[in-house]
């Protein structure tokens, strides 16, 4: 397996997490973590708070940017391969084989039809996935 790049996950603090700690904040939106586990990667230099480091103690204010750097993870080995069906000035179509996820998603980042169509045609976007259900 190799590694991702890591990913950012993003937010602007809304009116209901004002007052709470970064920490408390992180473990009631995310409750895969404790509020040790955030301790432990904002020591790491994983979350930042206005493009500043954050400590993990900060007291939120609405409208600030919270920002978790999840760093780099290895991603399950699925098929990276495509068909493309069709193609032209504005839609490309492709089928998927078996085993790769379609969008980011439990664990996958990089390793999903999005990402590797995006390795080979750019910005593109998915529109509709035939075939499912």
């Amino acid at each position: 397996m190799t590694l991702n790049r890591g990913f950012s996950y993003r937010e602007q603090v809304g009116p209901p997490a004002a007052g709470r700690t970064v920490h408390a904040h992180l473990a009631a939106s995310f409750a895969h973590s404790t509020a040790s586990t955030w301790q432990d990667r904002a020591a790491a230099g994983e979350v930042e708070l206005d493009g500043a480091v954050a400590t993990g103690v900060e007291i939120l204010v609405a409208g600030q940017t919270l920002v978790w750097h999840r760093p780099p993870w290895d991603e399950p080995e699925v098929p990276l391969t495509f068909a493309v069906v069709h193609e032209d000035a504005h839609v490309v179509g492709v089928a998927k084989p078996s085993g790769l996820p379609t969008m980011p998603a439990g664990g996958f980042l990089a390793h999903t039809l999005l990402a590797v169509v995006r390795e080979r045609f750019g910005d593109v976007h998915a529109v509709h996935r035939l075939g499912r259900f």
